[in-house]
């Protein structure tokens, strides 16, 4: 393997032979290791990674969980009061946890990050409870609340705090 120095930049270092291309990263001390193409020498090379997935956004630690930039706590809107919605746990196989306060209300999160896309749900065992659907770019989540009894559709626009 060759370093290609113009594709490596201070987090990730990317390598070449005639076959294969690998990035390396290292984050808070943890490395991790992507094979991110096959065939690199032929002109018919093809990413492994799935589109839309940022690699650097994957680096685990070794309890499975991943750092990214997803995680912490988001605001806005929500009807006639403000939501927050706390994203505290995204692991590596893609489920998520957190919660959500509406006027006092914690209510816990559970669910799925599929690339940018995060559908989140409360326990249900509340009569407002619901499901979150939302896509998360550039430091903003928009998406949808529907209640679990279909009477409450809510669109909402979060920033990052």
């Amino acid at each position: 393997y060759t370093k290609d120095d113009s594709r490596s930049n201070e987090n990730s270092s990317v390598y070449k032979n005639s076959n294969q291309e690998v990035t390396i990263y290292i984050k808070e001390g943890n490395l991790t290791v992507f094979i991110t193409k096959m065939n690199a020498g032929s002109g018919e090379s093809s990413s492994l990674i799935p589109e839309g997935l940022n690699p650097e956004s994957m680096i685990t630690d070794n309890s499975g969980e991943v750092s990214g930039s997803e995680l912490g706590e988001w605001s806005g809107d929500f009807g006639n009061n403000v939501i927050i919605i706390n994203i505290e746990s995204i692991k590596s196989d893609g489920s998520v946890s957190g919660y959500n306060i509406v006027k006092n209300n914690k209510r816990n999160l559970t669910g799925t990050k599929s690339g940018n896309n995060f559908t989140l749900k409360e326990p249900g065992d509340q009569y407002w409870d619901g499901v979150f659907k939302f896509i998360v770019e550039n430091d903003v989540a928009t998406g949808t609340w529907i209640s679990n009894n279909g009477k409450i559709n809510r669109e909402f626009y979060l920033t990052r705090q």
